[in-house]
């Protein structure tokens, strides 16, 4: 009885695993642009980086004289450059949009916040520049709602008589569950590799007919 009972609690583990959200967060606002890393409930600040002190200057300078020794050969032909990679995009190409369109169907948009903050010092304008810019944030709200799974999301006008332009504050956080990545990554990972195998095929056999000829 034991094997069944630990292969049933691997099985669970694996399906608690697979619930977790991993995703990002990304704001914009007068602070600039800032981008977390999320694992389950944990946020990880990934942008802006810190700068790190500048590095030993033997290195930079080995950096350059490669990119000198690069810059002085001869430049490769397009279509060596190609060879048959035109082939394998052509073959994986179907797959890769494939893939893309099952991707945004299950991505979830957790949370959606624009805020579009305008306004004019001349009373008389607002009402005119209020208009103009519940038109530009709709252009903006209504296709990705459309789009996507909005969790929670709202978009607003907010006026200031202060102001002469139009600025927009955003704050977006997009999840996946680890289960559906293992899927996806499975899935069409076998798609693209069998469509990889068949192309590299065709171009063998291409090649064998062309030296017998």
């Amino acid at each position: 009885m034991r094997g069944p009972v630990i292969l049933l609690c691997v099985l669970v583990v694996l399906f608690l695993i697979g619930q977790i959200r991993v995703g990002c967060k990304a704001a914009y606002d007068h602070e600039g642009v800032r981008v977390w890393l999320r694992i389950a409930a944990f946020y990880i600040p990934v942008f802006p980086i810190k700068k790190k002190p500048a590095g030993d200057r033997s290195v930079k300078r080995k950096k350059t004289k490669k990119k000198k020794e690069e810059k002085t050969k001869e430049p490769v032909p397009l279509k060596e450059k190609l060879g048959g990679a035109l082939g394998y995009i052509q073959a994986l190409l179907p797959v890769l949009l494939d893939a893309v369109k099952h991707f945004s169907k299950k991505l979830r948009i957790d949370q959606l916040h624009l805020t579009l903050i305008a306004g004019s010092p001349d009373p008389a304008d607002t009402a005119l520049v209020y208009g103009r810019a519940c038109a530009t944030l709709g252009a903006l709200w209504y296709p990705l709602t459309d789009a996507f799974d909005v969790k929670d999301g709202y978009a607003k006008v907010d006026l200031d008589f202060e102001t002469q332009q139009m600025t927009l504050c955003a704050a977006a956080a997009l999840s996946l569950k680890i289960g559906q990545i293992l899927w996806f990554a499975i899935y069409f990972g076998v798609r693209a590799l069998t469509s990889f195998l068949r192309e590299h095929r065709r171009q063998k056999n291409e090649k064998k007919l062309r030296k017998a000829v």
